[in-house]
Formats: C-alpha cells, sequence, structure tokens
C-alpha cells in the first residue's frame, strides 16, 4: 500500500476490484484483522508470463495416449523462455527425442496454433483407429511432397519413423523450448 500510495485498504480494493472480475486473482478475505491474501488465477500467470502450465505428460518413444494433469505450474518458466499467451509444457516419457537433447523428465514448451514447418518437433496427436483412444507422441514433423501423409520422424535411430495419413495427425502444439528436469 505505500509503494502505491494508498492510505486505506479500500483503496487497495478500488485497484484489484477490475483485475479480480477479469479472473486474473483472486482474493482471499479471512476476517477482522487479519491480512488478506492474493494469489494470481492460472488466467493471471498466463498473462504475467511468470509460470506455464504442466498440461501432462508426453510420449517420445511410440504412441500411446498422452496424460492429462492440470494441476502443476512451473514457476518462473517465463524468466527461462521466451512464452507468449497459451503455450505450455509437457513432461517427456521415453528417449525418441535424445538426438535433439530432450531427455526423460525434461519439460518441452510447446505452442498451439501456430503454423507447423516441415521438420519441426510437435506434439502430434494421431486420430482413433479401431476403438483405440487418440494417441500422441513428441516427434519431428516432415511433410512428403505430393502426398496426403506425414511422417513422424525420432531423433533416436532406434525408432522408426512412421507414415500417417495427414488428415489423421493434428498438432496440440509446436516445440519452442524446454526446461531441463532438476533445473
Amino acid at each position: 500500500m505505500q509503494a502505491l500510495h494508498l492510505a486505506t485498504i479500500s483503496g487497495l480494493d478500488d485497484l484489484l476490484r477490475p483485475v479480480q472480475h477479469k479472473g486474473f486473482i483472486e482474493v482471499e478475505r479471512p476476517g477482522r484483522g487479519k491480512q488478506r491474501r492474493f494469489e494470481l488465477t492460472a488466467q493471471g500467470r498466463m498473462q504475467t508470463g511468470l509460470g506455464l502450465p504442466v498440461l501432462g505428460a508426453i510420449p517420445a518413444g511410440p504412441l500411446r495416449e498422452a496424460i492429462q494433469e492440470n494441476a502443476q505450474w512451473i514457476e518462473g518458466a517465463g524468466a527461462l523462455l521466451r512464452t507468449q499467451p497459451g503455450d505450455f509444457l509437457l513432461r517427456v516419457e521415453g528417449v525418441s527425442m535424445i538426438g535433439a537433447g530432450i531427455l526423460p523428465g525434461d519439460y518441452v514448451q510447446l505452442r498451439p496454433d501456430i503454423r507447423v514447418q516441415s521438420g519441426e518437433i510437435v506434439a502430434a496427436q494421431i486420430c482413433e483407429t479401431e476403438g483405440a483412444s487418440v494417441e500422441a507422441t513428441l516427434k519431428y514433423l516432415d511433410f512428403i511432397r505430393g502426398e496426403p501423409t506425414v511422417r513422424l520422424r525420432a531423433a533416436n535411430p532406434a525408432y522408426p519413423d512412421r507414415e500417417f495419413a495427414a488428415e489423421c495427425v493434428s498438432v496440440a502444439g509446436v516445440f519452442r523450448g524446454l526446461i531441463r528436469a532438476g533445473d
């Protein structure tokens, strides 16, 4: 309050009310004589660029169902990575991308809703086949000129390339950075 040159708590309330109504903060008012607690919401964290949500785990290996979680944030990710609103992290499970420097346990920063260039690393989702749920993997995505197919390519020779009909592959996000586990 001193830094904002406010004399009363009601002045602070007036400043924060619009931010709260937009869903960027939550205000806890515990009762008379106790300090209020202010906390950034998920939307507020995204807007500040201070943290990124970890939305789950992605296999870097054979296709399998991606694991979704929404409870974790990596605070300070905005200081480590160039982030944009909508960016998210996935925890890597597997070794198919070790040649690209992506190790098991790393968190990959992915950016949704951007145009994918051939040869970029993506979180690819493969459409349902034969009753299986949507499967995902972290791989290079190559467009095959003149063909209605795409190639998913590992950065580890132990994993063969796989080709899929382009209409069966969607991109959840394009790789933009990583945070090494333990960093």
